[in-house]
């Protein structure tokens, strides 16, 4: 079951890697940008330009202003309606802006980040599995089930392992 497991966590880990390259590289030429608005409040999901942000935008007076819905594409351009950041750091930014009658909140990622990480969450599983194999820990190598009892073959799936390692042994 761990094997199983820690092979399906290293797909989907290079599966996003690939997901987020991808996109990465899409946002130099095309800005995704979905929308969700409510009456008084609106959530943003944005990648442009090698980043990803999130915008959170409220009403200060409670007033509807028409925040739209749905997904929109056009040319990647610099964040719009701030002047510059309140944080920021090796690309990480927080914006701001309470200065109209909404506020807008905004947090940028980039790309790089993400990527990076996806990617080293399926090396560290790759390698935690080729350094802690099931077969030298007693484990049918096949489908993990506990071989002490039965080490010529595996009752669980009829696997015969090539050889099991001494007990104590390393």
């Amino acid at each position: 079951m761990h094997r199983r497991l820690f092979t399906i966590l290293a797909a989907v880990s290079l599966l996003l890697c690939i997901a987020v390259v991808v996109l990465w590289v899409r946002s130099y030429w095309v800005a995704d940008i979905l929308l969700r608005g409510y009456s008084t409040r609106g959530v943003g999901v944005v990648t442009t330009s090698g980043d990803f942000g999130i915008e959170y935008v409220i009403s200060k007076n409670g007033r509807s202003f028409g925040f739209p819905n749905g997904y929109l594409r056009r040319p990647p351009t610099p964040v719009q309606g701030y002047t510059t950041p309140k944080w920021s750091m090796m690309g990480f930014q927080y914006y701001y802006d309470a200065s109209s009658a909404v506020t807008h909140r905004m947090v940028r990622i980039p790309l790089w980040s993400i990527a990076g990480a996806a990617a080293s969450l399926s090396t560290i599983l790759m390698v935690l599995r080729r350094r802690y194999p099931l077969h030298q820990s007693g484990l049918c190598p096949s489908c993990g089930y506990d071989l002490r009892a039965t080490p010529e073959r595996c009752p669980e799936c009829g696997h015969v392992p090539r050889s099991m390692p001494a007990e104590g042994k390393v």
